[in-house]
Protein backbone atom coordinates (compact mmCIF):
# COMPACT_ATOMS: atom_id res chain seq x y z
CA UNK A 1 0.00 0.00 0.00
CA UNK A 2 1.43 3.56 -0.63
CA UNK A 3 1.16 6.45 1.77
CA UNK A 4 -1.93 7.44 -0.74
CA UNK A 5 -4.28 4.45 -0.64
CA UNK A 6 -6.43 4.36 2.43
CA UNK A 7 -9.66 2.79 3.80
CA UNK A 8 -12.31 4.03 6.11
CA UNK A 9 -15.08 2.61 7.60
CA UNK A 10 -17.70 4.61 8.99
CA UNK A 11 -20.18 2.48 11.68
CA UNK A 12 -23.49 3.49 13.48
CA UNK A 13 -26.79 3.62 13.65
CA UNK A 14 -29.83 5.01 11.52
CA UNK A 15 -29.74 8.62 11.28
CA UNK A 16 -27.11 9.69 12.89
CA UNK A 17 -24.78 11.43 10.05
CA UNK A 18 -22.92 8.32 8.31
CA UNK A 19 -24.04 9.17 4.49
CA UNK A 20 -23.58 13.14 5.23
CA UNK A 21 -20.31 12.43 6.44
CA UNK A 22 -19.71 10.19 3.19
CA UNK A 23 -20.86 12.51 0.91
CA UNK A 24 -18.16 15.04 2.60
CA UNK A 25 -15.71 13.09 2.61
CA UNK A 26 -16.90 12.80 -1.53
CA UNK A 27 -16.41 16.32 -1.53
CA UNK A 28 -12.74 16.88 0.30
CA UNK A 29 -11.46 13.77 -1.59
CA UNK A 30 -12.67 15.49 -5.54
CA UNK A 31 -11.53 18.81 -4.35
CA UNK A 32 -8.15 16.99 -3.28
CA UNK A 33 -7.98 15.52 -6.85
CA UNK A 34 -8.07 11.77 -4.72
CA UNK A 35 -10.08 8.65 -6.46
CA UNK A 36 -12.19 7.28 -4.34
CA UNK A 37 -15.05 4.92 -3.94
CA UNK A 38 -18.16 5.29 -1.52
CA UNK A 39 -20.70 2.41 -0.08
CA UNK A 40 -23.02 3.54 1.59
CA UNK A 41 -24.48 0.25 2.95
CA UNK A 42 -27.93 1.84 3.71
CA UNK A 43 -28.65 1.44 0.03
CA UNK A 44 -28.34 -1.86 -0.52
CA UNK A 45 -31.71 -2.77 -0.01
CA UNK A 46 -32.50 -1.18 -3.11
CA UNK A 47 -32.74 -3.18 -6.18
CA UNK A 48 -34.39 -3.30 -9.40
CA UNK A 49 -35.97 -5.63 -10.56
CA UNK A 50 -36.88 -6.96 -6.99
CA UNK A 51 -35.45 -10.15 -5.94
CA UNK A 52 -37.92 -13.31 -5.57
CA UNK A 53 -39.74 -14.09 -2.40
CA UNK A 54 -38.25 -16.56 -1.04
CA UNK A 55 -37.26 -18.26 3.02
CA UNK A 56 -34.29 -17.08 2.27
CA UNK A 57 -34.85 -13.36 1.09
CA UNK A 58 -38.08 -12.86 3.47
Amino acid sequence: MTSREFGIFLNGSYGVGKSSTLEHLADLFAEANLPFSLFDVDWFHRSWPPAPRTPKTC
